[in-house]
């Protein structure tokens, strides 16, 4: 599972992650990518976020929280 996304809305202030996984076949060839998670954080989840995606300060500086 890894973070595919991460949406700044700047009407509301608040991001999005949403998170893939990819499904392989029986020789390990990748044929999905299937969503397995999304969240929307609010300034006040700032901790939060920065705990479930990997360099999420990165996201946050750049959204000015």
């Amino acid at each position: 599972m890894y973070v595919a996304t991460v949406t700044h809305d700047i009407k509301s202030n608040t991001l999005e992650a949403t998170w893939l996984e990819e499904v392989q076949d029986t020789d390990g060839n990748v044929v999905e990518l299937k969503r397995v998670k999304s969240r929307n954080y609010a300034q006040e989840q700032k901790a939060e976020f920065e705990t479930d995606v990997e360099n999420g300060f990165k996201y946050t500086a750049l959204a000015n929280w």
